[in-house]
């Protein structure tokens, strides 16, 4: 019985480092980047693109406009599709969904990052990661959660832009 009970331990404190390691890095890929990597010339305008899962219980256009307005009330110009393919850098929020058959909750993958254009191939600078379980408010809250942490990054970066 002892030997059954190690077995899961360890895997938790495994986990919890990772988890540690994880959070450690991704604080600090954040702080570097908003001191270099997503400076532009132009900052007053910043294009966006949205991918959501056909098995969301909501559509692309809900997340395009979370995305929309939050740019918008951070004093930012959002340019939409097309206009991302040509602008060097720009937010990309992807989410994922699963159906829990007779509840109202989801599975959800919510991913926001940043990504730079400018070269032949697009390079993603940054990504922050969430996941879950939950109902469509929780979700929108981890979409505003994810979208708010690229825009704070973003607004350091280019700090003459207004910062609410």
């Amino acid at each position: 019985e002892n030997i059954q009970m190690k077995t899961p331990l360890r895997i938790t404190e495994t986990c919890q480092i990772i988890a540690l390691m994880l959070s450690l890095f991704s604080n600090s890929a954040f702080a570097d980047l908003a001191t270099t990597g997503y400076k532009k010339a132009d900052p007053s305008r910043l294009a966006y693109l949205v991918a959501v899962h056909a098995d969301c219980t909501f559509t692309h256009e809900k997340i395009a406009s979370m995305a929309e307005t939050a740019i918008t009330r951070r004093g930012i110009t959002p340019l939409g599709r097309p206009a991302w393919i040509t602008k060097p850098l720009f937010l990309q929020v992807n989410v994922n969904c699963i159906g829990l058959p007779t509840q109202a909750n989801q599975i959800y993958t919510v991913e926001s990052r940043m990504g730079d254009a400018s070269g032949i191939n697009i390079v993603f600078l940054t990504s922050a990661f969430f996941y879950g379980a939950g109902r469509q408010s929780d979700i929108f809250e981890t979409v505003s959660e994810a979208i708010e942490r690229q825009l704070d990054a973003y607004l350091k970066a280019n700090v003459t832009l207004p910062i609410d």
